[in-house]
């Protein structure tokens, strides 16, 4: 009777641990077939939304070009210009000279550019100035200190005289 009374009670434990694992086994099981349909759906979207970046038929040649075109051609050489314009602190001086300012890019953009100007008209310093720039693109700021160094100016008593030179770059 003892025996038997061991058992039940061995039965009774073994019972929630049968439950337990029984829980954890339907667990694993849901999460693995959510997993399933999750791959499943990314993989669809991926097929969905990789045909639409696609060429397609490889021997399509619509964006080839055409075939009697120049690969050297010149057509995108000085798509943008700039124009400068002094601005305050050389007011005095007399502008002799004011170089062309020329771009192969598309970039737009106005960029100020602080100069000094020596007793003899030369411009000895330029840097660019972000207060009244539109951009900060280095290529412009770039192009556009270059182009300012070349600015020539009516000689004067005085050493040295600052101001700013805006420079506007507009597509042509």
């Amino acid at each position: 009777m003892e025996k038997s009374r061991q058992d039940e009670l061995k039965k009774k434990e073994e019972i929630p641990k049968a439950d337990e694992a029984r829980k954890e086994a339907e667990a694993e099981q849901k999460r693995l077939e959510e997993e399933r349909k999750r791959q499943e759906a990314q993989k669809q979207a991926k097929s969905k939304f990789s045909s639409m970046f696609s060429t397609g038929d490889q021997d399509d040649n619509t964006s080839a070009g055409n075939p009697e075109g120049q690969p050297d051609s010149s057509v995108l050489d000085n798509l943008s210009t700039g124009k400068g314009r002094v601005g305050n602190g050389l007011g005095e001086r007399e502008l002799l000279y004011a170089p062309q300012i020329r771009d192969n890019t598309q970039k737009t953009g106005r960029v100020v550019i602080n100069i000094c100007v020596n007793k003899e008209g030369h411009v000895a310093n330029a840097k660019y100035k972000q207060k009244g720039s539109t951009t900060t693109d280095a290529h412009l700021i770039t192009l556009a200190e270059q182009s300012a160094s070349k600015y020539r100016f009516s000689k004067s008593h005085i050493a040295e005289q600052c101001g700013d030179i805006i420079i506007d770059f507009k597509l042509r």
